[in-house]
């Protein structure tokens, strides 16, 4: 359990890294 958790952690961590970098070329693309 706690494997899986820390793994969705870390996961939702990089999701939220590529999300800032799409939002942050889509606001340097306009």
């Amino acid at each position: 359990m706690d494997v899986v958790s820390r793994r969705k952690s870390a996961e939702s961590l990089t999701v939220r890294k590529q999300r800032a970098t799409k939002t942050r070329i889509a606001a340097a693309a306009a």
